[in-house]
């Protein structure tokens, strides 16, 4: 009796191990990837540096290169959206992309004496003008605001489509509160944009004929699969485990 005692003791904690291993496993493969290789692509294909410099080193907005930010500090930022930085929800920018930029920043030299661009408006400019320079927009839009994208949409630039715009964004625009611009504001960046409107839809462009070129052969290049970690556990361990628990469990039957 002793040594069948002694025997499920054992078997018992090889599986408390097995167990305790498994959560490890699985814990360490649910952690976020910290890569800053990917940041750097995201960086370099988005609008983060559109406002914060090419380089991270400050433009509109300050500078991220070389920030001691935590991921959860950043991600925290962009959800919250204060001040002048617009508000990023998950489907514009996930946690994880986010926690990548982060990561490419720090790898960046800091930056010091750093000072936003002052915006002095012209004598005789429209208020909404100012607006567009004041609030950024000019860092994605140009100086003229969101006349092309306007202008392809075929949208009218309302106070209502403005608006629209601003407090429920589509594609890659973020969302800007009421205390960031109110709709006082938002109507009048919009008779500044329909001003741009009608002035380009009264240049008439010349037609210049389409030439005539060969057929190209193009080649689709290899697909590149960036690093990643987390994940399922690979099936080959979750076998084997099954087939470790099935074997204490024939010994535990042939012993009594």
């Amino acid at each position: 009796m002793v040594g069948k005692a002694r025997l499920r003791l054992t078997v018992l904690a090889l599986l408390v191990a097995v167990v305790v291993a498994l959560i490890a496993v699985t814990s360490a493969t649910a952690a976020p990837s910290l890569d800053p290789v990917k940041g750097k692509t995201l960086w370099d294909a988005g609008f983060c540096k559109n406002c914060h410099g090419a380089q991270g080193q400050g433009g509109f907005a300050p500078p991220l290169a070389g920030t001691v930010r935590t991921p959860a500090q950043a991600v925290a930022k962009i959800r919250a959206g204060t001040g002048k930085m617009p508000t990023f929800k998950p489907e514009k920018v996930s946690d994880q992309d986010e926690t990548d930029i982060i990561e490419y920043m720090k790898t960046l030299a800091a930056v010091t004496g750093w000072t936003a661009p002052a915006v002095t408006p012209a004598a005789g400019d429209p208020p909404g003008k100012t607006l567009v320079a004041q609030k950024g927009c000019i860092a994605c839009h140009g100086p003229t605001g969101p006349v092309t994208p306007l202008q392809r949409s075929g949208h009218p630039a309302t106070a209502q489509t403005i608006l629209t715009q601003l407090r429920t964004p589509a594609n890659n625009m973020p969302m800007f509160k009421p205390e960031q611009v109110s709709d006082a504001e938002a109507a009048q960046v919009a008779d500044f944009v329909a001003q741009g409107l009608a002035a380009a839809a009264a240049q008439t462009p010349v037609a210049q004929p389409t030439p005539t070129r060969p057929a190209a052969t193009t080649t689709t290049p290899p697909a590149t699969t960036l690093p990643r970690t987390g994940g399922p556990l690979p099936i080959a361990v979750l076998a084997g485990l099954g087939a470790v628990l099935a074997a204490f469990g024939y010994v535990i039957r042939r012993r009594t």
